[in-house]
C-alpha cells in the first residue's frame, strides 16, 4: 500500500487491494449504513470476514 492508502476503501466505496480482518471490521462498522448489494468495499468486507469465519451468515443476510 501507499501513502494515504489507510483511508482508501473508509472514505470511498471502491474495493481494497488487500482486505484484512482487522481492516474488514472497520468497513463494516463505517460502511454500516450501505447496502452490502450496492457497496463494492462492505461486499469485499463480508467476503473476508466471511472466509475468516468471523461471520456465519444466515439466508436472510443478504
Amino acid at each position: 500500500m501507499r501513502k494515504g492508502d489507510a483511508v482508501y476503501g473508509v472514505m470511498n466505496h471502491d474495493p481494497v487491494p488487500v482486505m484484512t480482518v482487522g481492516f474488514a471490521h472497520v468497513i463494516m462498522q463505517v460502511h454500516s449504513d450501505c447496502a452490502v448489494s450496492i457497496c463494492p468495499v462492505k461486499q469485499q468486507a463480508k467476503q473476508r470476514l466471511i472466509e475468516s469465519k468471523h461471520v456465519v451468515p444466515d439466508s436472510s443476510w443478504a
